[in-house]
C-alpha cells in the first residue's frame, strides 16, 4: 500500500502533461482558424457545409474558397446533420456545430450514468480537443454510440434509434447488430434497421438522385483510395486501425488486410461476450471495452473517434480510485502526441487499443468472477 500514493501521483502527473501537451497542440489549430482578416473554417467542417449548400441549391451563399472544397464521403443522411450549417456564416457554423457535438456528448455520458468529472475529462482529452479543432463528426458519432451501448438494456427502442443513426458512419456501427443479438433485444435491432431505412429514404426525397450519385462516384472511391494508398499520405497518419498500423510498418495490403480481418473477428467474438447475459463485465467498462472494440474492428477509424472510451475509462479511473490510472494516462499521453509519434514513426493506435482491451478486461470484472477455489470451499464449510 506504501507505494500506491506515489504511483497515482506519477501517474496523475503524466495525465496533466499530455493534456498540457494536447492544449497546447489542438488550441493552437482552433487560434489558426482566427488569424485571417475572417474566421476560417477547419477544413472538414467546410467540406461539410459546402456539401450541404451544393445540395440544396445555396452554394452561392458561401465565399470562393468554401464552394471549392468539395470532397464528399459520407453518406447523404449526413447531410441532415450538416444542412443547418449552410445558411450561417463562418464563424456561427462553427460554434453552432461545436457546442452541439458537446452538448450531445454531455447528454449521452449522463445516459450511460458516467459521473460529471468524467464526461468533463472526455471532453477535455486530446481525442476531443482534436476533434474541436478540426470540426469534425466524431464527437456526434461518439455520443451515438454511447447512447445506443448505454440504453440498450433499459431503453432498447431508443438504443437501437440511436445505432440507426449511425448510417452517418456506418464503418463504427458494426459490431452493434452483435451486441443486439448478443444481449437478445430484438427491439433495438428492429429499430435500428427501421432508423436505417427512414433516413436513406429522407435523404432521397429531400436531397435527391445527385446526392447519392456523389457518395457512390466520389465519397466511396476518395475513401478506398485513402486506405489502399502508400504510407504516409493524406490522414493516415491519424488513424487507430490494424490495417494502418501494419501499413505504417511497411506491410504490404494483403497483410494489412489479413491483420485487419483477425482484429475484425476478434472483436466481434468479445463483443458477444461482453453482451452476453451471462456477461459479468458491468457498466460502464463493458461501453469502455465495446468502444475500443469498435476502432479495431474498423480499418477506417481516427484519433478523434476516442472521445467515448476517453470518459468511459476515466469513469473508471475516479470509481476504482485509481486502479484504472495506468491505462488512462497512457490513452492521454499517446493521443496527445500521436500526431508527433506517427509522423516520426508508426501508426500505434490499433496497438494500443488491443493493449488496452487486454490490459483492462480483467480489471473490469465483477468481483465474483475473481472467486477462486478457496473462496468455494470458504462458502461451503459455512453453508
Amino acid at each position: 500500500m506504501r507505494g500506491k500514493p506515489p504511483g497515482l501521483i506519477i501517474f496523475g502527473l503524466i495525465a496533466v502533461f499530455a493534456e498540457a501537451v494536447a492544449i497546447y497542440i489542438y488550441g493552437g489549430f482552433i487560434v489558426g482558424h482566427f488569424q485571417h482578416a475572417h474566421f476560417i473554417l477547419p477544413s472538414d467542417l467546410s467540406a461539410f457545409r459546402s456539401n450541404a449548400a451544393a445540395m440544396l441549391g445555396l452554394r452561392p451563399l458561401l465565399t470562393a474558397r468554401e464552394a471549392g472544397v468539395t470532397p464528399y464521403m459520407y453518406p447523404p443522411p449526413f447531410l441532415f446533420l450538416a444542412a443547418p450549417l449552410a445558411w450561417l456564416g463562418a464563424f456561427w457554423a462553427y460554434a453552432l456545430w461545436s457546442a452541439a457535438g458537446v452538448g450531445l456528448f454531455a447528454l449521452a455520458g449522463r445516459a450511460a450514468k458516467l459521473p460529471w468529472p468524467a464526461i468533463a475529462l472526455g471532453l477535455a482529452a486530446p481525442p476531443s480537443l482534436y476533434c474541436l479543432a478540426i470540426g469534425q463528426v466524431a464527437m456526434f458519432v461518439s455520443s451515438l454510440l454511447l447512447f445506443s451501448l448505454s440504453l440498450l438494456n433499459t431503453s432498447p427502442i431508443l438504443a437501437g434509434v440511436a445505432a440507426g443513426c449511425l448510417i452517418v458512419k456506418p464503418q463504427l456501427a458494426i459490431l452493434l447488430p452483435i451486441c443486439f443479438v448478443a444481449s437478445r433485444n430484438w427491439k433495438a435491432f428492429i429499430a435500428a434497421a427501421t432508423t436505417i431505412c427512414v433516413l436513406c429514404t429522407g435523404s432521397f426525397c429531400v436531397f435527391g438522385i445527385p446526392a447519392w450519385h456523389q457518395f457512390l462516384t466520389s465519397g466511396v472511391p476518395l475513401a478506398h483510395a485513402m486506405l489502399v494508398r502508400p504510407w504516409p499520405v493524406g490522414f493516415q497518419s491519424i488513424m487507430v486501425s490494424p490495417f494502418m498500423a501494419v501499413r505504417s510498418l511497411g506491410g504490404s495490403l494483403s497483410a494489412a488486410s489479413i491483420v485487419q480481418c483477425a482484429a475484425t473477428l476478434a472483436a466481434a467474438v468479445a463483443s458477444w461476450y461482453l453482451w452476453y447475459p451471462a456477461s459479468r463485465v458491468e457498466m460502464p467498462a463493458r461501453i469502455m471495452l465495446t468502444l475500443s472494440l469498435v476502432l479495431l474492428a474498423s480499418p477506417y477509424g481516427y484519433i478523434y473517434d476516442m472521445s467515448g472510451i476517453a470518459a468511459a475509462l476515466a469513469a473508471e479511473a475516479i470509481k476504482s480510485r485509481g486502479r484504472f490510472m495506468v491505462a488512462a494516462a497512457m490513452l492521454w499521453l499517446v493521443t496527445a502526441l500521436y500526431i508527433i509519434i506517427s509522423g516520426i514513426s508508426f501508426v500505434m493506435g490499433g496497438f494500443l487499443l488491443a493493449i488496452m482491451v487486454v490490459y483492462l478486461w480483467p480489471k473490469s470484472l465483477h468481483p465474483l468472477a475473481h472467486a477462486g477455489a478457496n473462496d468455494v470451499t470458504t462458502v461451503a464449510n459455512v453453508v
